[in-house]
């Protein structure tokens, strides 16, 4: 029986020391089921890490980009509205220009019949030295008319 005793102490050895082993293995495999986890959980977090910040340089990219189309579509938008007031200037003068050629012809116009009228009358009076002097005169108007509508179209000129 001692020799039956010490065969199941040393048998009871033995497993004991495989359940050991194998509690080892299973805790090694553990170990390195835990790394590999956190091996994977690391390479994903990185993989979100690198998509944040390349979302975050797209999109600072992308508002800078705005900005700049911004800034853009703002200097068209005062250079259109200096182009307008130029137009506006320039065809405010010409208005200008016209109103007053018209106005210099209403005044030939006017003088011409005053004089013709003038010019009857004196005719009817016999009086043709005076019409001849009368109508010097409204040349003379009229070339002082071309004159003064010179002088407003300069000064038009000038002011645009």
């Amino acid at each position: 029986t001692l020799f039956r005793s010490a065969a199941i102490k040393s048998k009871t050895a033995q497993l004991r020391q495989e359940e050991e082993a194998k509690q080892q293995a299973v805790e090694i495999t553990r170990m390195r089921l835990d790394s590999f986890e956190e091996q994977r959980l690391q390479k994903a977090q990185d993989a979100i890490a690198v998509k944040n910040t390349i979302w975050v340089q797209k999109s600072s990219e992308e508002a800078h980009q705005r900005n700049l189309d911004h800034e853009e579509r703002k200097k068209r938008s005062e250079e259109a509205r200096i182009r307008n007031e130029h137009y506006l200037r320039v065809k405010h003068l010409r208005d200008l220009e016209h109103l007053q050629a018209a106005e210099d012809r209403l005044k030939v116009v006017v003088q011409i019949r005053e004089a013709e009228s003038n010019a009857r009358r004196q005719a009817h009076d016999h009086k043709a030295a005076n019409v001849k002097a009368m109508a010097q005169r409204v040349e003379h108007q009229q070339e002082e008319l071309r004159k003064r509508r010179l002088e407003h179209y300069e000064e038009a000129v000038l002011i645009g």
